[in-house]
């Protein structure tokens, strides 16, 4: 492992990370000794103590309200967006090609783990199914989608920086064995984004087309009608455009995309103005959504926001929101381009990914924020 100490940190913080369940809190102490060993700049400082209290004015509002005081989320909140601002552009990259590595030869270990599944063979809990008789990829992660999510990710940076062919293979084989939907269209999103910035836009409406046309070809001729899993996701999205209520995937993702409006009228609603400011505060969240999900769908057992964006705006209320856009960016050169593609990705992402705050955001965040810096990276090279 190259590198200097504070990078050997944030590697093995990235292994960890790998890991489901609470074996990815050990990822936080390696994320905090890069912080150390590398220094830290004077308005990461400043805009670190800017987090700190604001995040705790926000708990201490929500408290006021609710009663509930959960000092443990709000730490690991602090934790997560301290650790993005303080991490240093120039750690990741220089780590970057080595983090890649590492997730691709997480595939392998994931398909021998996937066949032990597949024979019945399994030492820890998760959520998957088969598919062309292998369970689907989930690594050390609970479910596909967070496998997926990562690897998508990966696969995007390994493209843009030019990685070795073997490497793109095996994460694109990786990734095609989750047999994730929101992995396959993070990729593709991202993909379109990364050429987007690089002004051929041209390549990249024609990329989509093709890629479009392909799809309805295998569509219409191979699955349309077919047993095989895919198809009852694509079902249930179209489904839910012709108006479907009944509990599905799609019927929850698109809910999430626009929970922080729901939240906002709910707070105008009932008059409680300073909850659109604060929000419900950290680990808070679960009542509000549980509830929204039985009143309107009559569905008793969703309780988290399945959708960055609206887990942050509940938490946190407007003011927490707007300083989460801020830490996000705050890696940037500011410029209207760059703010529109980070922006961007952070709405990509938070189509696909629910983890505002944890050992699994900060390595999604992380990754997004690396795939962002190999996008300018190579549109200056």
């Amino acid at each position: 492992m190259k590198g200097n100490s504070g990078d050997k940190a944030l590697l093995l913080g990235v292994l960890f990370s790998c890991v489901s369940g609470w074996g990815s809190f050990f990822a936080l102490p390696f994320f905090i000794f890069n912080v150390f060993y590398r220094g830290v700049e004077l308005r990461k400082v400043i805009l670190t103590v800017i987090i700190f209290c604001l995040f705790t004015l926000i708990t201490i509002i929500a408290y006021a309200y609710s009663g509930v005081l959960e000092i443990p989320a709000l730490v690991l909140a602090l934790l997560t967006v301290s650790l993005y601002v303080l991490i240093s552009n120039e750690s990741l990259i220089q780590s970057r090609n080595t983090i890649i590595n590492i997730i691709a030869y997480s595939v392998p270990f994931s398909i021998v783990i996937s066949i032990l599944r597949t024979f019945g063979i399994s030492l820890w809990e998760y959520r998957s199914n088969e598919v062309l008789g292998l369970m689907r990829l989930t690594f050390l992660f609970a479910e596909p989608s967070h496998y997926a999510i990562i690897l998508s990710l990966s696969l995007l940076m390994a493209i843009i920086s030019k990685s070795k062919m073997k490497v793109v293979v095996v994460l694109a084989i990786g990734l095609l064995l989750t047999w994730s939907l929101s992995g396959f269209m993070l990729f593709g999103l991202g993909y379109f984004l990364s050429y987007f910035y690089s002004r051929n836009i041209f390549k990249a409406v024609l990329y989509c087309l093709i890629s479009l046309l392909l799809l309805i070809v295998i569509w219409v001729f191979f699955l349309s009608g077919s047993d095989f899993w895919i198809v009852s996701k694509i079902d249930s999205v179209f489904f839910l455009f012709q108006g479907a209520t009944t509990a599905s995937s799609a019927l929850l993702r698109f809910n999430s995309m626009i929970l922080w409006k729901y939240y906002i009228v709910d707070a105008i609603n009932n008059s409680h103005y300073y909850l659109l400011v604060s929000g419900e505060g950290f680990g808070n969240i679960t009542a509000w959504v549980q509830n929204y999900y039985f009143s309107n769908f009559n569905i008793p057992d969703i309780t988290q926001a399945n959708n960055l964006i609206s887990n942050v705006f509940i938490s946190t209320g407007l003011m927490g929101f707007i300083l989460y856009i801020i830490v996000f960016i705050s890696f940037l050169k500011i410029t209207l381009k760059n703010i529109f593609l980070s922006l961007s990705f952070l709405f990509v992402l938070s189509l696909f990914s629910g983890y505002a705050f944890g050992p699994l955001a900060i390595m999604t965040l992380l990754l997004t924020r690396l795939t962002i810096l190999s996008i300018l990276y190579a549109r200056h090279k």
